[in-house]
């Protein structure tokens, strides 16, 4: 009999995946493809980081959940789970310390803050490709109906660099250069966020199937 917790980290991955592709794409839309995410200051589209963070802090749990197990043990699920504590810690900092700037004014704070939201997806990125790596260990086993490939650090890959490229506006005077950095950035976005959404429906799919395919050998894929 497969343990609980195996239903329960798996229901993390499942509704994980979807409030970070629901949210990402409501992030993306209402601040103009991430554009206006670097600006410092107090702004309530905020928010909707919150459930992009309980969704991907959800996974890193689960993972270590998955260390644990004595059957189809996890052997890279600590990593991952590090990987997605540290990637979440370091992008709700950079959270902070672009609110900060509402209240002290110093574009020091601002600057920090979007350092943050890119050395976040940086670590996200590496995080996920050892969950891949995983999880290509777990469809030779057959306990994986569906093997994601590396899409979701792709996308996270790029919307680092949509974000470096918000941020270098920083320091562009000429209106024709910021204005063409802005439009490529946003086009780097919405490229991630599409990424992202390729990538996390298979691990939606893949996790509901998951506890499944530990519990029943017989139903495994051939």
């Amino acid at each position: 009999m497969v343990k609980l917790t195996i239903y329960r980290s798996s229901k993390f991955y499942t509704s994980g995946s979807i409030l970070v592709i629901f949210f990402y794409i409501l992030l993306g839309i209402f601040t103009s493809g991430l554009a206006l995410a670097v600006f410092g200051g107090w702004d309530p589209l905020q928010i909707l980081y919150a459930p992009i963070l309980i969704g991907l802090v959800g996974m890193g749990k689960a993972a270590l959940n998955f260390s644990e197990e004595s059957e189809f043990a996890w052997e890279r699920g600590k990593l991952i789970a590090v990987l997605i504590f540290v990637g979440s810690g370091i992008l709700l900092l950079g959270l902070l310390l672009l609110i900060s700037a509402t209240w002290i004014d110093t574009e020091v704070l601002v600057y920090l803050g979007d350092i943050g939201l890119i050395l976040s997806c940086i670590v996200y990125a590496i995080g996920f490709f050892f969950l891949q790596k995983q999880l290509a260990s777990l469809y030779l086993k057959r306990v994986i109906a569906k093997y994601p490939k590396y899409f979701i650090s792709i996308g996270f890959g790029v919307q680092s660099l949509s974000y470096t490229l918000f941020f270098i506006n920083w320091f562009i005077s000429n209106e024709t250069i910021t204005a063409t950095i802005v439009i490529a950035g946003i086009v780097l976005a919405i490229i991630s966020i599409l990424f992202l959404i390729i990538g996390f429906i298979p691990i939606n799919i893949a996790f509901r199937a998951y506890p499944h395919l530990v519990e029943n050998e017989e139903i495994r894929p051939g």
